[in-house]
């Protein structure tokens, strides 16, 4: 009988305990979950799983396509700028070239000039 009393008083405390003393009790006024409820949901949230892993992947796809634009890009510009140093380099060694020779010509001397005249 004590057995009895302790379970009863440790039910209405403790308000988890269903009618036989077996786990919860069930809410008041809700339904179980049918089969057919619970196997529109598990396809459900599979749909829902299926959604987000795909945009996990589109995201990662799109992020490494950005990249590789962005490295071809950059190829493209140094290709261009390397271009454009190069023709700098041989247009400056041309100029210095080009001094160097006016530099090395030298005015005729008196008696070249003197000779040129009796011609």
């Amino acid at each position: 009988m004590e057995d009895r009393l302790a379970a009863e008083a440790a039910a209405a405390k403790g308000g988890s305990v269903g009618k036989k003393g077996r786990g919860k009790a069930k809410a008041p006024g809700r339904r179980p979950v049918t089969k057919k409820r619970a196997a529109m949901d598990a396809r459900r949230e599979k749909k829902e799983k299926e959604a987000k892993a795909m945009a996990r992947a589109e995201a990662a796809a799109s992020r490494r396509a950005a990249e590789k634009e962005r490295e071809r890009t950059r190829a493209v510009e140094e290709e261009r700028s390397g271009a454009e140093a190069r023709k700098q380099a041989l247009a400056d060694i041309q100029k210095a070239r080009d001094d160097a020779a006016r530099k090395r010509k030298t005015p005729p001397s008196a008696k070249a000039r003197a000779k040129e005249k009796q011609r």
